[in-house]
């Protein structure tokens, strides 16, 4: 069985500007389709992050909303 040294990380997410998502919540963070079932489970990438800041942007190049997140808990396979 392969081992990686994992070292929970936290994430900053960019996306299509909306106002779902506040301060407090809880997320879950799938990186399957990025780095595929396997990569995530040795390294255990994704899981559940908490949002601790969320800021949104309004440009004459669209709305944006940027969350930072920290990780809270992993999930298995």
């Amino acid at each position: 069985r392969t081992r990686a040294l994992v070292l929970p990380q936290d994430v900053d997410i960019e996306m299509v500007g909306n106002s779902l998502h506040r301060n407090g919540d809880l997320i879950y963070v799938d990186s399957r389709a990025a780095l595929g079932a396997l990569a995530n489970q040795y390294l255990s990438l994704g899981g559940y992050y908490r949002v601790v800041n969320s800021t949104h942007s309004i440009s004459t190049s669209g709305y944006a909303t940027t969350l930072g997140c920290v990780f809270e808990r992993r999930t298995r396979g």
